[in-house]
């Protein structure tokens, strides 16, 4: 025979949990007036009866702690405890009200008939046999403490559901109670997360609640697939709320879900300095660091860059110091320091950072000649590139060559042409950093997520 538990009915249950399972017990009877089992708490933890009133106080308890009282009418509060709507029915319909014995209870409501064949269970057994756990139980006494009485029933739903620990059971209150959609809250309550990962979901739902976007299927859709993703941190998921308030008429791309928390920051401050459409989407494709993304998006907030010199900038293959490097140089191009060859010249990606930067220091510089600067590949040296830009050639191994202030009458061998006056080689070294530490000063800094 199936324990009174497996048949009182879960709303019943919960509410008797809630208000506070030691303290009620619970009574069965029939009608007279109709068929079936019905159920009513009894406030007294060892109750030997019920009378009308006890099931009048249950009425009153379960419609108060519901968000829709509607959900109890008709079928389902007669099924549950025999109690049905008159209000009106004597006036409206004489001859049905007539064929019932109906006990007036509170307000629009009565019991179809008079109690009969009362059994009672007390609080000891039922808490024995709970088909919930202490943890469940204790959970949804905490819902009862802190919520409404409108919002305990269906967070107490969603409670029952699963064995939550207590603070992700306190998160889906929080949800609940900031009238989150009870769909969006049901992902929050998803036990695979840890409570952290439930607090950045609450403050996703809430942020999509407070910009009146849950009825944006869109949004709804992108909420319920960052809550599939169980492996995203808290941090990740407020990156991806940061980047949600930021973007335009909703328009969130789907590659971004796979960026990491660092690129959804970066995304952020692109959106938040109007970055065209174009560059965003090539950002959902992953293949910029962070660092990188804050480079281009400072180079297409620039009015000196123009479009080829920013295409320039978009090659994923460039590293960082290689942007960095790039970007300078994009600026000299746009204020007529470079031509267009010139500025293809140093963006290649082949060449090592110190090769770049040299490079565009003699070009922009000290007039080195393009025909020149074209002899430098991805193997050439530093040191080689400044011999360039001092000496207009490119001396051969083991050739003696004559420094450009000596006196003619000195010559100096240069039999390893790596090599150069430390004097000048540390000057030359310190203008490349100087230059690259300028471009670095300027570039934008994150904002860490509110």
């Amino acid at each position: 025979m199936p324990h009174p538990n497996d048949l009182i009915p879960d709303d019943l249950e919960l509410l008797r949990i809630g208000m506070g399972a030691d303290m009620y017990s619970v009574g069965r009877y029939t009608l007279s007036g109709r068929e079936g089992e019905f159920y009513s708490l009894v406030e007294n933890p060892a109750a030997e009866g019920l009378s009308t009133s006890d099931v009048e106080r249950t009425l009153i308890q379960l419609l108060d702690h519901c968000d829709d009282p509607s959900i109890y009418a008709y079928e389902v509060l007669e099924d549950m405890m025999g109690v049905v709507w008159t209000n009106g029915l004597e006036e409206n319909d004489p001859a049905t009200f007539a064929q019932h014995e109906f006990t007036p209870l509170d307000g629009d409501y009565s019991l179809d008939g008079e109690l009969t064949n009362l059994e009672m269970f007390s609080a000891v057994d039922l808490n024995g046999a709970s088909r919930l756990s202490e943890r469940q139980r204790d959970n949804i006494e905490m819902a009862f403490d802190r919520l409404s009485p409108g919002r305990f029933m269906p967070a107490a739903q969603l409670l029952a559901r699963h064995d939550l620990d207590r603070w992700h059971a306190f998160e889906v209150c929080e949800a609940v109670s900031a009238s989150i959609p009870m769909d969006l809250a049901a992902d929050i309550a998803n036990p695979e997360l840890s409570f952290k990962q439930a607090r950045g979901l609450r403050y996703l739902a809430q942020t999509i609640c407070d910009s009146h976007m849950q009825s944006d299927e869109r949004v709804c859709d992108l909420f319920h697939r960052v809550a599939a993703h169980t492996d995203f941190s808290e941090d990740k998921i407020h990156a991806i709320r940061s980047v949600l308030r930021a973007t335009p008429r909703l328009e969130f791309e789907d590659g971004w879900l796979g960026l990491s928390t660092d690129q959804l920051r970066a995304v952020r401050l692109a959106l938040r300095e109007d970055v065209p459409p174009s560059i965003l989407h090539r950002y959902s494709s992953g293949e910029y660091p962070a660092a990188n993304m804050d480079i281009l998006t400072l180079a297409a907030r620039d009015d000196e860059i123009k479009g080829p010199q920013l295409d320039k900038l978009l090659n994923p293959d460039l590293s960082l110091t290689q942007l960095v490097v790039a970007w300078t140089a994009a600026i000299d191009c746009g204020r007529g320091k470079l031509t267009a060859p010139e500025f293809d010249l140093i963006c290649n990606p082949q060449l090592p950072t110190p090769v770049m930067s040299a490079l565009r220091i003699g070009l922009t510089y000290h007039e080195m000649p393009y025909s020149v600067a074209v002899t430098v590949t991805p193997t050439t040296t530093p040191e080689q590139v400044w011999d360039l830009i001092y000496q207009g050639e490119m001396p051969e191994h083991g050739e003696v060559v004559q420094e450009r202030h000596e006196p003619a009458d000195i010559a100096i061998d240069r039999s390893d042409s790596g090599s150069l006056r430390d004097e000048a080689k540390a000057t030359r070294e310190a203008s490349s950093q100087l230059s690259q530490e300028e471009a670095t000063e300027q570039a934008p800094q994150r904002e860490e997520i509110e």
